[in-house]
């Protein structure tokens, strides 16, 4: 479904999950023309790791081991009597030295290499990374399947750096391939779990960015359980809930390549009764004293199928909708959908749900 996305559209939902919009190293992007997703990454990888090196690479302590002819940091005392070094004048020691060498620019310059060798990028994107690996000279090679992502991390204060790792992990973990050979290549499909992660992200980043009064977060919701033993019962994780003026919206994000379900006739198409029954439970439990204040939206994709969902209804005192959302509009028309769903938790005075989320 990425075909049916312009790529400029890609880069916006990029730019709002990782962080990036306010950002100097990657201002103006959104007018330069992109032939495809891998071009996109490409280019911001560049961008990046360019701000990066013009301020200094990412460095931390990375703990060695060495055997010297003088002392340093820590000796070794039981390596020392097992290699019997001393008598060779020499001592295992062992000491933490400051380095950019560290998961973080490992991972940046191991996606930069491979996004070089790739035939999706162009040549000039291409180019532009080449130029930069020499300064990453002091930074050792990393395999594919080395990588230790729980080991990758920067500074807090550096969220270029966080951004950039964040596009290096989409690249790897869902453009790179292994071949039966055991070579490694970059594709430039995307599609699937990927940008379902993706779609979330954005939305969640979006409405964090936009209305930060409205509280927008995952949240888990309790099960309203009123007797007996709830032992087994499954955790319900929201992807995103907005509160304001007194009402409640949860909203579940969905990415699929079709939106709809069809059983005996394929020319009556329903909601897939799956996230009906998600949202309606996610809806039913948050809203512990039943007063209708809390409503629950499932926010599709927009798929070129004939019939996409497009319900409100009052279900038992909840309201609960299902829409789309158009990723082939120009942007400003996306952010208007958004925009749109979020009024209602904006009015002053509040009014309760209706069925016209």
């Amino acid at each position: 479904m990425t075909d049916a996305i312009p790529i400029r559209n890609l880069y916006y939902m990029l730019a709002y999950a990782y962080r990036c919009l306010d950002q100097r190293d990657f201002s103006g992007l959104e007018a330069e023309p992109f032939e495809n997703a891998c071009d996109l990454f490409a280019t911001i990888l560049a961008r990046g790791l360019s701000g990066q090196i013009r301020r200094g690479l990412e460095r931390s302590y990375v703990p060695r081991r060495e055997t010297l002819s003088a002392p340093r940091g820590r000796i070794d005392v039981s390596a020392s009597i097992k290699e019997q070094s001393l008598a060779r004048l020499r001592l295992p020691c062992r000491y933490d030295e400051y380095s950019e060498d560290i998961p973080a620019n490992q991972v940046m310059k191991l996606t930069a290499r491979y996004l070089c060798r790739s035939g999706q990028v162009s040549q000039s994107r291409r180019d532009a990374l080449k130029r930069l690996l020499p300064f990453l000279s002091g930074v050792s090679d990393l395999s594919p399947g080395s990588v230790r992502w729980d080991q990758v991390k920067c500074r807090p204060d550096n969220r270029p750096c966080r951004s950039l790792i964040g596009i290096c992990r989409l690249v790897m973990e869902h453009l790179l391939f292994a071949n039966p050979d055991g070579s490694w290549e970059i594709r430039g499909y995307m599609d699937g779990q990927p940008m379902h992660l993706l779609y979330e992200k954005f939305i969640l980043e979006y409405y964090r960015r936009h209305f930060p009064g409205l509280s927008p977060n995952p949240e888990l919701i309790r099960w309203n359980v009123t007797g007996g033993q709830a032992l087994h019962l499954p955790l319900m994780r929201t992807d995103l809930v907005l509160r304001g003026a007194g009402k409640t919206l949860i909203i579940d994000a969905k990415y699929y390549s079709h939106s709809m379900q069809s059983y005996r006739d394929p020319d009556s198409p329903t909601i897939r009764s799956g996230n009906l029954y998600q949202i309606y439970a996610y809806a039913k439990n948050l809203d512990r004293d039943r007063t209708g204040s809390v409503a629950g939206l499932l926010l599709y994709a927009r798929t070129k199928e004939p019939v996409v969902p497009d319900d409100s209804c009052e279900i038992d005192g909840t309201v609960i909708a299902a829409k789309t959302l158009d990723l082939s509009l120009p942007f400003p028309e996306i952010a208007g959908q958004l925009d749109r769903i979020a009024q209602p938790l904006l009015d002053k005075p509040a009014h309760p749900w209706n069925t016209a989320i």
